[in-house]
C-alpha cells in the first residue's frame, strides 16, 4: 500500500479566515448598534419641541424606545408608563392612574396629524438645493430638488439611483410633492433633514430651508 499522510481537517490558515469572519461580524453589528442609537437619539431630538421639562423629555425617550419594538399604541402606552412607574419605584393606584393619562397625552401629542403646505415646503427646498433650479446641471435637468430615480417617482429613462431629467420644472415640482407627502408629512425638522440630505451638511441645509421657509 501507498505511504499516504492525512490532511489535517482545520489547518492555520481556516483559523486566521474564522477569526476574520468574526471580526467581520462584530464590526457589522457595532455599526448596526450606532445606526440604531443615532436614529434613536434623532427621534428624540425631532420631537423635543413637545416638551418644556424634563420629566417630559423622560417619558419621551421611553415611549419612544417602546416604539422601537411595537408600534400598537396601546402596548407603548402601557411599556412607557411601566418603565416609568418602576422608576420611581413606589407609586399609588392613583398616581399610576396620572402617570398614564399623562403618557397617553403625551403620545397623542406627538402623533397628531400635521396638515402641512407642500407648495411652500416644495419652494423652500428648491431654494435651497439648486436656487430654484438655477443653478447648471439642475437646470439642464429641471430637477430643482436632486431628485434620483426611486419607485415612488420612477423616471424609467435613467438607471435606478440616477439623478432624473423632467420634462419641465412643475415636473419636477410634483414629483418632490408626491415624496414628500408620502414618506415625509411634516415640516422639515433636524430628523427629516438627516433623511433627505443623507447626513450631508444637514444643520446648513435645514437653516437654509427654514430660511425660505419663513419668509
Amino acid at each position: 500500500m501507498g505511504n499516504f499522510t492525512k490532511k489535517p481537517l482545520y489547518t492555520y490558515h481556516d483559523s486566521i479566515r474564522t477569526s476574520d469572519l468574526r471580526l467581520v461580524i462584530s464590526i457589522i453589528l457595532v455599526f448596526a448598534l450606532w445606526l440604531y442609537l443615532f436614529f434613536y437619539k434623532e427621534d428624540v431630538r425631532a420631537n423635543s419641541n413637545v416638551c418644556k421639562s424634563e420629566k417630559c423629555e423622560q417619558r419621551l425617550m421611553r415611549l419612544t424606545s417602546c416604539e422601537t419594538f411595537t408600534k400598537n399604541k396601546e402596548k407603548v402606552i402601557e411599556c412607557a408608563s411601566w418603565k416609568t412607574t418602576f422608576a420611581r419605584k413606589q407609586v399609588t393606584r392613583f398616581e399610576r392612574a396620572e402617570i398614564e393619562k399623562e403618557i397617553t397625552e403625551l403620545y397623542e401629542k406627538t402623533h397628531e396629524k400635521v396638515w402641512v403646505d407642500l407648495d411652500k415646503i416644495a419652494y423652500a427646498v428648491a431654494m435651497a438645493e439648486t436656487g430654484n433650479c438655477k443653478l447648471g446641471y439642475w437646470k439642464t435637468h429641471n430637477n430643482c430638488f436632486w431628485i434620483k430615480h426611486w419607485n415612488t417617482v420612477p423616471c424609467t429613462w435613467v438607471p435606478k439611483w440616477k439623478m432624473c431629467k423632467f420634462e419641465s420644472k412643475e415636473e419636477s415640482y410634483e414629483a418632490f410633492k408626491k415624496i414628500w407627502g408620502k414618506w415625509y408629512k411634516d415640516y422639515p425638522n433636524y430628523k427629516l433633514a438627516h433623511r433627505w440630505t443623507w447626513w450631508d451638511r444637514v444643520d446648513t441645509w435645514l437653516k437654509h430651508v427654514n430660511l425660505y421657509l419663513n419668509k
